[in-house]
């Protein structure tokens, strides 16, 4: 390998700079739509061998972000979801939810799932950071 190569090698391999936030890194962005998808499979996210977010705390923040729509909901849209869910008749049940959460996100569920995992893994961005950059110092070491 000749001086230019290694060089070219060295920069590719550089850890991203400390000072910039990781989430505002393709890195950090790929992080949290990888672990975002995880945590909506329903499964928790570990970080470093704990728990960083589970699937509850998801389910819970979901909760509170869509409590209002739930308390301003007509009682006929409410009745059509209890029913719906009864019958196992999943797509009238996704219509009567999509109703009642209009108000947030225009009703998408997966995107309000989504971005509730998205904002609850911001507290654990940077300890994902960390083990990232642990595993990636010992990649380069293993060759």
């Amino acid at each position: 390998m000749n001086a230019l190569q290694a060089c070219q090698a060295r920069y590719d391999h550089m850890l991203p700079d400390d000072s910039e936030c990781f989430l505002d890194t393709n890195e950090g962005c790929n992080w949290q739509d990888g672990a975002a998808t995880h945590l909506m499979s329903g499964k928790d996210y570990s970080v470093n061998s704990w728990t960083g977010v589970t699937y509850g705390e998801l389910c819970d923040f979901v909760g509170l972000q869509t409590q209002q729509c739930f308390m301003e909901a007509e009682a006929n849209m409410l009745g059509w979801l209890v029913a719906a869910i009864q019958d196992g008749d999943i797509a009238a049940a996704k219509y009567a939810l999509t109703e009642i959460l209009y108000d947030v996100k225009k009703g998408d569920i997966k995107a309000i799932v989504y971005d509730s995992a998205c904002e609850l893994l911001v507290d654990i961005a940077e300890a994902a950071a960390d083990q990232i950059r642990a595993d990636n110092e010992a990649d380069r070491y293993d060759c």
